[in-house]
């Protein structure tokens, strides 16, 4: 009995897994859900006629990264990050104590050795002239010779290390090498540094330039030496000041991909300072090449670059369609491109996980929402 009930609980379970499972099998799939992307739409015409235009930062030509030239702790700090400082005034200082203390001990062996040397010219000039006279040997009047020299060989060591141990009290105190605006602190009072250790950055006020990045389809056309206009943002890009390319990276940076560009200006300095927003116009990337082409400013999350051409998702009848662009010119956040058309509903955001011919649904075009 006890067998044939075991397998009639064996025989019931099945059947109704085999219900269950036959219950799920008709169960319909759900189709996927669209994925909802951010767009921009672009402009009705065309955004910026002078191609040949860049985003720019000025800086400073000079950022000095300061350091000890002596070992020792930091007993204060008289600046502070933003602060303008001028040539000469001491921006931290170390605890002079130890650094004296070998200074008094660099007098001391001076004074040593002054007093052996005063023994030694003494009796030099004195035996000289016996020897003149023939009263003592060559020989001894050439031991005392020797005396005297040496001592003045030991008088003059002992005197450049007593200079030296006065050039390490004044290396005591940091100080600044030119005008300019600390960028950067890396230490604090009370702090034990070693000597050569970067304890701060200066940015020098005395040269400003103003720093582009271009895309490497253009920077072979540009050449230092090539004459530059700049306009600040500040002065509502009213006021343009001339300027000239000093220096073409040689290397793009890793993460954009662009060409670091550094223009000096010559003139109106006193208009700029260290970390103010302009435009730099190159005259020679201004000419033909882009005329009559439709220009238009994008987030550079926009591009996508599959390969070697850079390219940019918009979506057209609710899907995706990638289109080959062009960058005509970079800045800290933005990319002017070619290639789309005005009105296009252009991906800023996610454009890694988009497929071709792919359904999405539009959420805005802020880009404010996933």
């Amino acid at each position: 009995m006890k067998k044939h009930s075991i397998a009639a609980v064996i025989f019931a379970a099945v059947v109704g897994l085999g219900f269950i499972a036959g219950g799920c099998g008709t169960k319909k799939s759900e189709a996927p859900a669209e994925r909802v992307v951010a767009v921009v739409k672009v402009g009705d015409s065309r955004q910026n006629t002078a191609v040949g235009r860049f985003a720019a930062t000025i800086k400073g030509r000079y950022e000095t990264r300061m350091s000890f030239q002596v070992a020792g702790q930091i007993n204060s700090r008289n600046v502070n990050v933003g602060d303008r400082v001028e040539k000469g005034a001491v921006l931290l200082t170390i605890d002079p104590k130890d650094v004296g203390q070998k200074l008094r001990e660099a007098d001391a062996a001076v004074n040593k050795a002054a007093a052996a040397y005063d023994l030694a010219e003494s009796n030099y000039r004195r035996y000289a002239v016996l020897a003149e006279q023939g009263a003592i040997s060559q020989v001894a009047y050439d031991n005392y010779r020797s005396q005297y020299e040496s001592a003045a060989a030991t008088l003059a060591a002992a005197e450049a290390q007593r200079a030296e141990a006065g050039n390490a009290l004044s290396y005591t105190e940091l100080k600044a090498d030119r005008d300019g605006v600390v960028a950067a602190l890396f230490a604090e009072a009370g702090q034990v540094v070693a000597a050569g250790q970067s304890i701060l950055t200066l940015v020098g006020t005395d040269e400003l330039e103003a720093e582009i990045n271009v895309p490497e389809n253009r920077v072979a056309d540009v050449k230092v030496g090539d004459k530059a206009l700049v306009y600040l943002w500040a002065s509502g890009n009213d006021k343009k000041m001339d300027g000239v390319v000093r220096e073409v990276a040689p290397m793009a940076d890793s993460i954009s991909g662009t060409y670091r560009v550094r223009v000096a200006v010559k003139a109106n300095q006193a208009a700029m300072a260290l970390g103010m927003t302009a435009s730099v116009e190159l005259p020679g990337l201004s000419g033909t090449e882009n005329a009559g082409t439709d220009v238009f400013e994008v987030p550079l999350t926009a591009v996508y670059q599959d390969g070697e051409a850079p390219q940019v998702w918009v979506v057209r009848d609710g899907k995706t369609v990638r289109v080959p662009i062009r960058i005509i010119a970079t800045g800290r956040d933005n990319v002017k491109i070619s290639g789309i058309k005005a009105g296009e509903q252009v991906v800023i955001k996610g454009v890694h996980r988009l497929r071709d011919d792919e359904a999405v649904r539009i959420s805005d075009y802020t880009g404010n929402r996933p």
